[in-house]
Protein backbone atom coordinates (compact mmCIF):
# COMPACT_ATOMS: atom_id res chain seq x y z
CA UNK A 1 0.00 0.00 0.00
CA UNK A 2 1.51 3.36 -0.98
CA UNK A 3 2.16 6.03 1.65
CA UNK A 4 -0.13 8.39 -0.22
CA UNK A 5 -3.39 7.96 -2.10
CA UNK A 6 -4.31 9.82 -5.27
CA UNK A 7 -8.06 10.30 -5.59
CA UNK A 8 -10.41 11.86 -8.10
CA UNK A 9 -14.13 12.51 -7.85
CA UNK A 10 -16.03 11.05 -10.79
CA UNK A 11 -18.84 13.60 -10.35
CA UNK A 12 -17.09 16.97 -10.04
CA UNK A 13 -13.54 16.23 -11.27
CA UNK A 14 -12.05 17.41 -7.96
CA UNK A 15 -8.87 15.54 -7.03
CA UNK A 16 -6.05 15.42 -4.52
CA UNK A 17 -3.54 13.40 -2.55
CA UNK A 18 -4.08 11.99 0.94
CA UNK A 19 -1.08 11.57 3.26
CA UNK A 20 -0.87 10.25 6.83
CA UNK A 21 -3.86 7.93 6.64
CA UNK A 22 -1.96 4.92 8.03
CA UNK A 23 -3.15 3.85 11.50
CA UNK A 24 -5.93 6.45 11.47
CA UNK A 25 -9.57 5.47 12.11
CA UNK A 26 -9.96 5.42 8.31
CA UNK A 27 -7.21 2.83 7.82
CA UNK A 28 -9.28 -0.26 7.01
CA UNK A 29 -6.39 -2.55 6.14
CA UNK A 30 -6.41 -5.86 8.02
CA UNK A 31 -4.53 -5.53 11.33
CA UNK A 32 -2.69 -8.85 10.78
CA UNK A 33 -1.07 -10.52 7.80
CA UNK A 34 -3.68 -12.53 5.93
CA UNK A 35 -1.41 -15.58 5.61
CA UNK A 36 -1.32 -16.05 9.41
CA UNK A 37 -4.97 -17.08 9.76
CA UNK A 38 -7.43 -19.25 7.86
CA UNK A 39 -9.33 -16.93 5.57
CA UNK A 40 -12.86 -17.49 4.31
CA UNK A 41 -13.87 -16.04 0.92
CA UNK A 42 -17.47 -15.08 0.24
CA UNK A 43 -18.57 -14.04 -3.22
CA UNK A 44 -21.13 -11.22 -3.32
CA UNK A 45 -23.08 -9.43 -6.00
CA UNK A 46 -22.60 -5.68 -6.35
CA UNK A 47 -26.09 -5.18 -4.87
CA UNK A 48 -25.30 -7.33 -1.82
CA UNK A 49 -22.07 -5.43 -1.25
CA UNK A 50 -23.96 -2.13 -1.54
CA UNK A 51 -26.30 -3.31 1.24
CA UNK A 52 -23.29 -4.02 3.47
CA UNK A 53 -21.84 -0.58 2.75
CA UNK A 54 -25.08 1.11 3.81
CA UNK A 55 -24.93 -0.41 7.32
CA UNK A 56 -24.48 2.09 10.15
CA UNK A 57 -23.59 -0.01 13.22
CA UNK A 58 -20.56 -2.07 12.21
CA UNK A 59 -17.50 -2.43 14.42
CA UNK A 60 -14.07 -1.61 12.98
CA UNK A 61 -13.24 -5.22 12.08
CA UNK A 62 -16.53 -5.63 10.20
CA UNK A 63 -15.95 -2.33 8.40
CA UNK A 64 -12.53 -3.58 7.33
CA UNK A 65 -14.13 -6.69 5.86
CA UNK A 66 -16.91 -4.80 4.05
CA UNK A 67 -14.75 -1.99 2.67
CA UNK A 68 -11.87 -4.36 1.96
CA UNK A 69 -13.85 -6.40 -0.56
CA UNK A 70 -12.06 -6.75 -3.87
CA UNK A 71 -12.77 -7.74 -7.45
CA UNK A 72 -11.22 -10.85 -8.89
CA UNK A 73 -12.16 -12.12 -12.35
CA UNK A 74 -15.54 -10.33 -12.34
CA UNK A 75 -16.28 -11.58 -8.81
CA UNK A 76 -16.66 -9.39 -5.73
CA UNK A 77 -15.09 -11.15 -2.74
CA UNK A 78 -15.20 -10.55 1.02
CA UNK A 79 -12.32 -11.96 3.05
CA UNK A 80 -12.18 -12.64 6.77
CA UNK A 81 -11.55 -15.24 9.38
CA UNK A 82 -14.38 -17.47 10.53
CA UNK A 83 -14.77 -15.44 13.72
CA UNK A 84 -14.69 -12.09 11.89
CA UNK A 85 -17.34 -13.18 9.40
CA UNK A 86 -19.47 -14.65 12.18
CA UNK A 87 -19.31 -11.29 13.99
CA UNK A 88 -20.19 -9.46 10.76
CA UNK A 89 -23.14 -11.79 10.21
CA UNK A 90 -24.42 -11.14 13.73
CA UNK A 91 -24.08 -7.37 13.34
CA UNK A 92 -25.91 -7.38 10.02
CA UNK A 93 -28.70 -9.58 11.38
CA UNK A 94 -29.12 -7.33 14.43
CA UNK A 95 -29.37 -4.21 12.29
CA UNK A 96 -31.76 -5.92 9.86
CA UNK A 97 -34.07 -6.85 12.74
CA UNK A 98 -34.49 -3.16 13.62
CA UNK A 99 -35.28 -1.88 10.13
CA UNK A 100 -38.70 -0.55 9.20
CA UNK A 101 -38.07 -1.12 5.47
CA UNK A 102 -39.12 -4.75 4.98
CA UNK A 103 -37.60 -5.00 1.51
CA UNK A 104 -34.19 -3.93 2.77
CA UNK A 105 -34.57 -6.22 5.79
CA UNK A 106 -35.22 -9.16 3.45
CA UNK A 107 -32.17 -8.29 1.31
CA UNK A 108 -29.95 -8.13 4.39
CA UNK A 109 -31.37 -11.42 5.67
CA UNK A 110 -30.47 -13.02 2.32
CA UNK A 111 -26.89 -11.74 2.57
CA UNK A 112 -26.64 -13.00 6.17
CA UNK A 113 -27.84 -16.42 4.97
CA UNK A 114 -25.11 -16.41 2.31
CA UNK A 115 -22.41 -15.61 4.90
CA UNK A 116 -23.73 -18.23 7.31
CA UNK A 117 -23.88 -20.84 4.52
CA UNK A 118 -20.21 -20.17 3.73
CA UNK A 119 -19.33 -20.51 7.41
CA UNK A 120 -21.28 -23.77 7.70
CA UNK A 121 -19.35 -25.35 4.84
CA UNK A 122 -16.02 -24.78 6.62
CA UNK A 123 -17.20 -25.83 10.07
Amino acid sequence: MPAHIHWECSSCDDSGVIHGWEDSPYDLRPPRPLHEQAIVCIELTAEEHAEFRRLQLLDLTSERIVWGAYRENNRLVLLGTENELDELSGSVAAEANHLQDRRRQRRLDEVVAKVEAALTTIG
